[in-house]
């Protein structure tokens, strides 16, 4: 019985939130909108291996350990510059030149930016550990942290300062960039209404 309902219980939350089946020229292979954390990290993945997504490595993903993913970015990969109209995904053009390879970078996983500012407040991660965190939705908890200023890349030209291939925010701390934001139902109704 609770098999069943686990079951209904899924194919209903497809059927009143269903996930677009293409983005960006790549195929969505979820059916849904993220329910939980272990959403958001396949969509992520799936958008990475079609491609919207450029440059990024994965050496790991851990779910025991203090932070969830260890990646390298590739600033050599192709197409990743920053361009208003060919690629408004795109990163600074100043961090290709000589195309390194950022090494050792920490991303945060998590359905809604909400819990990782839990996870801050209840000092389980630090913002300085972290390099880029892909969620769901941005959540409201950040706008009660005073320190925290949260900016979108998708607006006009922000995009010009990203770091990360698709990033859509970063949160600023004073003058300093703690990391940078993927917030996917951001990106979606983006590249939805562009």
């Amino acid at each position: 019985m609770a098999l069943l309902k686990w079951l209904d219980g899924a194919e209903q939350h497809a059927l009143n939130n269903p996930a677009p089946t293409e983005l960006g020229g790549v195929s969505i292979f979820s059916k849904s909108t993220p329910r939980q954390e272990q959403d958001v990290i396949a969509m992520f993945h799936e958008l990475v291996a079609g491609g919207l997504f450029k440059g990024y490595r994965f050496l790991g993903s851990f779910s025991n350990d203090p932070y969830d993913s260890i990646f390298e970015f590739d600033y050599g990969a192709d197409q990743i510059a920053f361009d208003q109209n060919d690629q408004t995904l795109g990163v600074n053009p100043g961090y290709l030149e000589g195309a390194n390879t950022l090494r050792r970078q920490v991303l945060e996983y998590k359905k809604s930016f909400d819990g990782l500012i839990e996870d801050f407040d209840n000092k389980d991660k630090s913002p300085n550990a972290v390099n880029l965190v892909v969620c769901w939705d941005l959540g409201t908890k950040y706008k009660d942290v005073d320190v925290f200023r949260l900016s979108s890349y998708l607006d006009g030209n922000n995009g010009t300062a990203r770091r990360f291939h698709g990033a859509t925010h970063k949160l600023t701390y004073g003058q300093a960039t703690f990391f940078e934001i993927i917030s996917l139902s951001d990106l979606i109704e983006h590249l939805e209404n562009s």
